[in-house]
């Protein structure tokens, strides 16, 4: 059996409507009563048989306690508000539009436009509209066989402030007249507001009580111990947004987490001990609990008015500042040994952390300022879009004759040198009167006249139009510019993330972060600031716990990121994205205890990634037999040479330094004595220089003897679709688009970093190695170093034809590097391949289908699409020491991929086929054919 009834209302309609009174209710209590067939302690049988001797008390108790009962109870009252009248408000609001611009000023104290207004709901900070508060509580009670009473009571309680609104943004410089002028832009956009936009402050409460009592049903005469679960936290949480300026914004946002600390035991009012349990709680709160996490987070952003300096209008700047503060309390624990009278909580103190991340980027928008140099933005303009067909300019030229004699029927030549076919000619008297004849075109520089008439004194008149063509410097020099030009905008970005974790922290947190007497952990440290010199000041201090259990280390963290990235249009239809990016990154842990001035031990890890250049060696071809390259030759004999470079610098620095020495002088033929005192063909530090040389293409030297370069090279990604701008392609072409991609990437990953490192040595260490005396420790201890380099595609068509057709064909090749200094190999791995596919589209295609016994006529496009893709993979392990190459892993590909698609209204019915076929180039594979063939729909449901 069971029921359920729960109701909610609106309390606050039983106030006056102009107060805007909200008091939203629920109410809800339910029971569920479940009475067993069968006796839950002898499933076997029936009840009634069980109960059929008891007498009536017996059997209303048997009965009682075998059923299962839940019964449930809630009451709760949520965001409880005050807002007043909104429909007065709203006829006041309508009323205040129709009053003239001039009273309006007036009514609004003479604000000037555009000045901001206050918010309509929040007219003042201590406006009752700005708060509310909620309350709700929940009881369980469960009984059954095995449990005389579960209660579970729950009370929460929560009270809200928001004040939110729109100050005045104002402009002290915006009326001087001299700063109107563009010059003085950056002062006469001087802005800040004089509050903030946002102050929000919550608290909440919530206390559970759960009281559980298990029945003995092995006997009954034996009462089990009660069990009691109490919880009591507050949680305070505070918000502040503050927009310094329109440029500059600032956040602040904490949350305050308590408990409220309560006696052991049960809760009884009727209990004797009761009273000392309420004041016990009384006095937790009145201390707002006792903190166990405590978190505030400062926040800046700025967008720097850069672009309002004269000349840089096309540049914009902005910088980011996150502060992060954690407070933590650690867990409490017992010592099991202490002696009586003895503290027995053992107090490993605290932990509080810090991070810091700071971003800083700029973006130069190259292309605005082409605009601003009238030649530039007509050359831009020029060499924009479709080049169309320029009209031909001319220019009247003219060749003037006199005092020429002509006679009768007799042809007579002019020269006029106009360099014009295209000529009129115009032959006169003395008199001014036009002699006729007839005129013949020799050549552009050449006419011939025939006169009809003798005329002795005649003046002849050529005139034409001719073409002006273009200069060939300036054609020239227009091309140059535009290629130049080609940069179109800059972008880069530095980022970097810090952080400290400060373990076994002694004092309290009380006000943002700060102990009671403001001085632990210093502004620097609540502000997100790395100050190396805090742990051993803390430690001096006595801010940091002596107990020798105090084994968690003090943590340092930091990232460093660049990224940068360039677009380039060097011609019409052609872009080019180039990227190039850095990061590297720490882990510190040094392990401190109170009253010392430095670490008992120091342990520092990292990673590294860079974009890198390998293209020169990209396309490097295996020895059938071998699988030899030319590069890993190049490799295996850069390492002498490094090792040479090593130690000359080695010699430089360190005077004692004898490299003619031998490695091991008690076998003067053993190989390692062709290499310089103190290295060898496997150092870390000569594998790591020879192989960054030899599969970037660069001599020895180019990267220093630092495994983590400084300058990343650039990566980049090629799209053209500038061939469908040419009259003879767009007649059989919709759209024709080349790509081609290249990126390459060097990563060190998990290297250690020696803290004993001497760092007047360049290259080396002065420590030896444990194993060998003779040879010595670099600096960085690394696992490995890798490369892993891609053509996304090397090359790759993609071609729309005009009857809808599509064919694709695309070429890719990749390859992976890992030199592994546990073994002494660099493992490769390449790949390639090839992918032709092909596509038709028939647009608004009809299908009949009876659905439901109704005919529907469906139109839509169907898409077919066939790919074919071909793929060699194959990695060769390559044993530097016994200079062997092995096939360890590859296969040959083949995939067919066909499917189609329809849209069915709102749904996409899809059939495919794939047929994978995959050859091992190795006897330890088998072949393997898969293939997947069905169909599949999809429902688009949005718009429903």
């Amino acid at each position: 059996m069971s029921y359920d009834f729960s109701t909610s209302a609106e309390l606050g309609k039983f106030f006056p409507k102009k107060y805007g009174v909200r008091i939203p209710v629920y109410i809800g209590y339910s029971e569920i009563i479940s009475k067993p067939e069968y006796d839950p302690l002898n499933p076997d049988i029936k009840m009634t048989t069980i109960i059929k001797n008891m007498d009536q008390k017996e059997r209303d108790q048997h009965l009682k306690i075998s059923q299962d009962y839940l019964k449930r109870k809630t009451f709760n009252v949520t965001n409880i508000r005050i807002n007043g009248n909104s429909e007065k408000k709203s006829k006041k609001d309508n009323k205040k539009k129709n009053i003239g611009e001039k009273e309006l000023e007036k009514n609004k104290g003479g604000r000037s436009k555009g000045g901001g207004t206050r918010s309509s709901k929040n007219k003042t900070p201590w406006h009752i509209s700005n708060w509310s508060t909620s309350y709700g509580y929940n009881e369980t009670f469960i009984s059954n066989i095995n449990t005389e009473h579960n209660i579970l009571k729950i009370h929460t309680g929560a009270i809200a402030y928001n004040y939110n609104i729109s100050p005045r943004n104002v402009k002290p410089f915006t009326k001087v007249k001299l700063f109107r002028r563009k010059p003085f832009r950056i002062i006469k956009d001087i802005n800040f507001y004089y509050a903030p936009s946002l102050i929000a402050f919550r608290t909440d409460l919530r206390k559970s009580y759960n009281d559980i009592q298990l029945r003995n049903i092995n006997d009954p005469t034996f009462v089990l111990i009660p069990t009691f679960d109490k919880q009591f936290t507050w949680n305070r949480t505070y918000d502040l947004r503050y927009n310094l300026t329109r440029g500059l914004k600032l956040t602040y946002s904490a949350n305050n987490q308590s408990w409220v600390d309560e006696p052991e035991g049960r809760i009884d009012k009727d209990d004797q001990n009761y009273k000392t349990y309420r004041n016990a709680v009384i006095d937790s709160l009145k201390n707002f609990g006792r903190t166990t996490d405590f978190h505030q987070k400062i926040s800046g952003t700025w967008s720097i008015p850069i672009n309002k300096l004269p000349l840089l209008d096309w540049t914009t700047a902005n910088a980011r500042y996150d502060a992060d503060y954690y407070w933590t309390q650690n867990p409490i624990a017992l010592n099991p040994d202490a002696l009586p009278g003895e503290d027995s909580i053992i107090d490993l103190g605290n932990t509080i952390r810090n991070n810091q991340a700071f971003q800083i980027s700029t973006q130069l928008n190259i292309e605005r300022l082409y605009t601003k140099v009238k030649y530039l933005k007509n050359i831009d303009n020029q060499f924009k879009g479709k080049k169309k067909k320029k009209k031909k300019k001319f220019r009247d030229v003219s060749f003037t004759k006199e005092n020429v004699k002509l006679k009768k029927d007799k042809a007579r030549s002019i020269t006029h040198n106009l360099r014009v076919e295209d000529v009129k000619l115009k032959v006169t008297d003395a008199g001014g009167k036009e002699v006729k004849g007839k005129t013949e075109i020799i050549s552009e520089n050449k006419v011939r006249f025939i006169s009809e008439n003798d005329v002795e004194d005649a003046k002849i008149e050529v005139t034409g139009k001719r073409e002006i063509k273009e200069n060939a410097l300036k054609i020239i020099t227009d091309y140059t510019l535009y290629t130049l030009m080609s940069v179109r905008n800059f972008s880069l970005t530095y980022s970097e993330n810090n952080g400290t974790v400060l373990p076994g922290y002694m004092r309290d947190t009380k006000y943002f972060g700060y102990d009671e007497s403001w001085e632990a952990p210093g502004w620097q440290f609540l502000l997100g600031l790395q100050d190396p010199d805090l742990v051993p000041y803390a430690a001096t201090h006595d801010w940091l716990t002596d107990d020798t259990l105090m084994t968690t280390p003090v943590i340092y963290t930091g990232d460093q990121t660049y990224d940068f990235k360039a677009t380039l249009k060097p011609f019409t239809g052609l872009r080019i994205d180039v990227t190039a990016n850095r990061r590297e990154s720490y882990n510190e842990s040094q392990l401190w205890t109170g009253g010392i001035n430095e670490p008992i031990s120091t342990y520092r890890t990292g990673d590294f990634s860079m974009s890198i250049l390998t293209i020169n060696t990209a396309f490097g071809k295996f020895t059938d037999s071998t699988y030899q390259t030319d590069v890993y030759t190049q490799f295996l004999n850069n390492r002498y040479k490094v090792a040479i470079a090593l130690a000359n610098e080695r010699s430089i620095y360190d005077h004692n330094y004898i490299q003619d020495l031998l490695n091991n002088p008690d076998s003067v033929n053993d190989p390692v004595n062709e290499y310089p005192y103190g290295y060898k063909s496997t150092s870390k530090d000569v594998l790591t220089e020879s192989f960054l040389a030899a599969y970037t293409g660069q001599d020895i030297g180019k990267f220093g003897r630092n495994p983590f370069p400084t300058i990343p090279m650039p990566n980049w990604r090629i799209k053209y679709d500038g061939l469908t701008y040419f009259d003879v392609i767009r007649k059989v072409f919709k759209k024709v688009i080349i790509n081609h991609g290249y990126r390459s990437t060097y990563r060190v990953s998990s290297f250690n970093i020696d803290p004993e490192f001497d760092e007047y040595r360049i290259g080396t260490s002065a420590f030896s190695d444990a194993t060998d005396s003779i040879f010595f420790v670099p600096e960085f201890q690394m696992e490995g170093v890798a490369i892993d380099e891609k053509f996304i595609p090397l090359i790759g068509i993609d071609v729309r034809w005009n009857n809808d057709m599509s064919t694709k064909l695309e070429y890719k090749q990749a390859r992976a590097l890992i030199l592994s200094f546990a073994n002494n190999q660099i493992l490769e791995t390449s790949s390639k391949e090839y992918v032709v596919g092909f596509g038709y589209k028939i647009p608004d295609l009809n299908i009949p289908m009876t659905i439901q016994g109704n005919q529907k006529l469906f139109k839509s496009d169907l898409n077919i699409r066939v790919d074919f893709t071909y793929r060699d993979m194959m990695t060769v392990i390559r044993r530097i020491n016994e200079e062997d190459n092995q096939l360890s892993a590859g296969n040959n590909n083949i995939s067919i991929k066909v499917n189609a698609d329809y849209n069915l209204d709102k749904v996409t019915f899809r059939i495919f086929y794939d047929r994978i076929m995959n050859k091992p180039r190795v006897s330890t594979a088998y072949k393997t054919t898969n293939t997947h063939i069905g169909f599949s729909l999809r429902f688009n449901l949005s718009n429903i």
